[in-house]
């Protein structure tokens, strides 16, 4: 039986999302590594709750708004 103090540990295919700047570029970020930084706020958007990330696009250094669900990565 898993123990259900321990936290649970996701796949890469569920941590890594991409995202396609203005210029058309597609840059991939981990959650686990953006969710847990300071950059974020809550949004509420179709009564779930949705980080506000502030990235940068890896190709151009585009800055991009994107919002995530982060709730496990909290």
């Amino acid at each position: 039986m898993a123990d259900m103090n321990q936290p649970q540990q996701h796949t890469e295919a569920e941590r890594i999302f991409g995202v396609t700047c203005r210029n058309g570029h597609v840059s991939y970020f981990d959650k686990q590594r953006v969710c847990s930084s300071n950059n974020r706020k809550v949004v509420r958007g179709d009564g779930t709750e949705l980080d506000e990330l502030y990235l940068t696009c890896s190709q151009c250094d585009d800055a991009m708004i994107v919002h995530v669900n982060c709730e496990a990565y909290r």
